[in-house]
């Protein structure tokens, strides 16, 4: 078989494939001079085929796969001379193709739809994060589901495979938990700095369509510190001396933001009691993935509220998440 002819095949095989479900067909096989079937269905028309030179009937060429009414005709089609060629006849092929689009989004086929995408606010650096895309099938059903990170292509899942889930790249902080992931959830496994980013789950509708709809969120990771250290706190206190304490807090990312609490008040940075010293690593080294470490110190005069006992709580937030560590 030349390429032509296989081309002219495929194109065909997926003709078949994309009509089973919006048109009448069943057609005779062979490989003989061209005809063409034309269907006329809600106001939608054509198809093509191959056939044996004798033009076949009406009823032994038209079944109802689909169970809907439909009118039919047969057009011949000359097979030499000045009006056919291969080219014609491969772009009535590749047309068919676009009215089987057509009439399936004439007669109101639903798509697939994506509602949005779920990510953890913030990612915990160490732990796994569970992506999730909320979506509809619509009512052809869905063909895929693919999940990309910043573009690229990392996941997708496709019923008709075997398996159905497939890892397709592997990225830089992407490791995918597959037992716990499918149409609808993608786990990661120990996300790191570098699993950051924006990811995208795009679903496609079954055929004839083959819809896309797709959805983003921006997962952002942060690598929490240990229990921040504090020093500098004595043993014993007495009215109107100052307590100098330090809290310093190592390795996260971005850095992190310290606060205190004496005997359960909040002291406010603002209120002149806590100097906060420059970071140290972080971005400003150059490197976006660089741990940083804050530290800041606490001066406060001591009243009669504050002694005997005097409680400090050192507390490293970064965004939401928090670590603290308290001494009497």
């Amino acid at each position: 078989m030349s390429a032509d002819a296989r081309e002219d095949m495929q194109i065909l095989g997926l003709w078949r494939t994309l009509l089973l479900d919006n048109f009448c067909w069943r057609g005779p096989r062979g490989a003989g001079p061209l005809w063409a079937l034309v269907y006329e269905r809600e106001g939608a028309a054509a198809a093509i085929g191959k056939g044996d030179k004798k033009i076949p009937s009406k009823s032994s060429t038209m079944t109802s796969l689909s169970g809907q009414p439909c009118m039919h005709r047969l057009c011949p089609l000359a097979s030499s001379g000045p009006f056919y060629s291969r080219h014609h006849h491969r772009l009535l092929l590749y047309l068919l193709l676009v009215l089987s689009w057509k009439t399936t989004v004439l007669t109101g086929a639903k798509g697939v739809s994506v509602h949005n995408v779920t990510v953890p606010t913030p990612g915990i650096a160490g732990e796994a994060a569970r992506l999730e895309c909320h979506w509809s099938p619509g009512s052809k059903g869905f063909y895929s589901v693919r999940w990309y990170k910043d573009g690229e292509q990392f996941y997708s899942f496709i019923p008709r495979n075997r398996p159905e889930v497939k890892v397709d790249h592997n990225l830089p902080g992407v490791t995918v938990f597959l037992s716990e992931s499918n149409e609808y959830v993608v786990t990661l496994r120990k996300i790191d700095l570098a699993s950051q980013g924006i990811y995208r789950c795009e679903v496609m509708s079954e055929a004839p369509t083959f819809q896309t709809s797709f959805a983003s969120a921006n997962l952002t990771v942060v690598d929490v510190p240990e229990a921040p250290q504090l020093t500098g706190l004595q043993d014993k206190y007495t009215v109107g001396d100052t307590l100098h304490v330090n809290c310093t807090a190592r390795d996260s990312h971005p850095a992190a933001r310290i606060t205190f609490r004496v005997n359960g008040s909040f002291i406010h940075p603002s209120s002149g009691r806590v100097t906060e010293f420059p970071t140290e690593g972080g971005v400003a080294s150059g490197n976006p993935y660089a741990l940083s470490t804050t530290s800041s110190q606490l001066s406060l005069p001591l009243g009669e509220h504050h002694v005997p006992a005097v409680t400090v709580l050192c507390r490293a937030e970064v965004l939401s998440v928090a670590r603290a560590n308290s001494t009497t």
